[in-house]
C-alpha cells in the first residue's frame, strides 16, 4: 500500500490503516496530546473509559501522530511535511525454511552408537556392600554431612543437636534402606504393628532422633552462598 502523505496523519486515519485487511505492518502508534478546548478539562466525556478505543473523542482523533513499522521505521508530522512517498507495506522478506526431502528405506534400523568396554568389576568381587558404598561416600563426606547439619539448626536458631558420625551414617541407610522397604511414609518403620514395623531400623535409631537429624540434614553452608 503506497500513499502520498501530503498532510499530517490523524490518529483516525492510522487507525483505519492499522485495521485495514491488506495491512498488518503497524507496531505502534504515538499520538500527540489532542487540541487545547476551554469547555473541557478531560480527553473524553466519561471518567472511566479506562482507554477504551472505541470511545475517543473527536479531539483525540484528530490528534497528530506518529506511526511505527516493523522495520523501526517511523512516519510523523516531520517527516510527512517533507513530502516523501512512503511505502507503508515495506518490510523485510520471510525467509522460507528449506525443505527438506526423505528418502525412506525398508530394513532395520541400524545402531549408530559406539561400542562401550564391558564394565569390570573384578577388583570389588571381594567387598561388601559396605566397602563399595563407602567408596564413594567416605569419611570426608560424612563428616561434611555432621558439621553442615549442626550449623543449620543453629542456623535456624535452634538448639545444637550434637549429631555425631555415626548417627549421620546410620540415617543415610534407613534411607537407603527405605528404598527397598517402601511404606507411606518413613515413620511407619517404628510403628507397633507387625505387618509395617522394621526391626532393624528400630534397633539401630529412635523414631525422634531420626526425625530430628533429617529435620537439620544439609549439606552447604548458608552462611556462605555460591556466587
Amino acid at each position: 500500500m503506497d500513499i502520498q502523505l501530503e498532510r499530517e496523519l490523524s490518529l483516525q486515519e492510522a487507525l483505519e490503516l492499522a485495521y485495514a485487511e491488506d495491512y498488518v505492518d503497524i507496531t505502534a502508534i504515538y499520538t500527540e496530546p489532542p487540541e487545547i478546548s476551554v469547555l473541557l478539562d478531560g480527553d473524553s466525556g466519561a471518567e472511566d473509559d479506562d482507554g477504551d478505543i472505541n470511545r475517543l473523542s473527536g479531539r483525540q482523533l484528530r490528534a497528530a501522530v506518529e506511526i511505527q513499522q516493523r522495520n523501526n521505521v517511523r512516519i510523523n508530522s516531520d517527516t510527512i511535511n517533507q513530502g516523501k512517498d512512503y511505502d507503508i507495506d515495506t518490510q523485510e522478506p520471510l525467509v522460507k525454511e528449506k525443505q527438506t526431502n526423505f528418502v525412506w528405506a525398508s530394513g532395520n534400523l541400524q545402531s549408530g552408537g559406539k561400542n562401550f568396554i564391558p564394565p569390570d568389576f573384578s577388583d570389588f568381587a571381594n567387598s561388601t556392600p559396605v566397602e563399595v558404598f563407602e567408596m564413594h561416600w567416605d569419611d570426608d563426606i560424612m563428616k561434611l554431612l555432621v558439621d553442615e547439619t549442626r550449623k543449620y539448626a543453629l542456623f535456624k536458631n535452634a538448639p545444637d543437636p550434637n549429631i555425631t558420625y555415626e548417627e549421620i551414617k546410620c540415617a543415610v541407610a534407613i534411607l537407603i534402606l527405605s528404598g527397598y522397604d517402601v511404606k507411606p511414609a518413613r515413620r511407619y518403620s517404628w510403628d507397633s504393628k507387625s505387618d509395617m514395623e522394621n526391626q532393624l531400623v528400630k534397633n539401630s535409631m529412635r523414631k525422634n532422633r531420626f526425625e530430628q537429624i533429617m529435620q537439620f540434614l544439609h549439606l552447604a553452608d548458608n552462611n556462605k552462598p555460591m556466587k
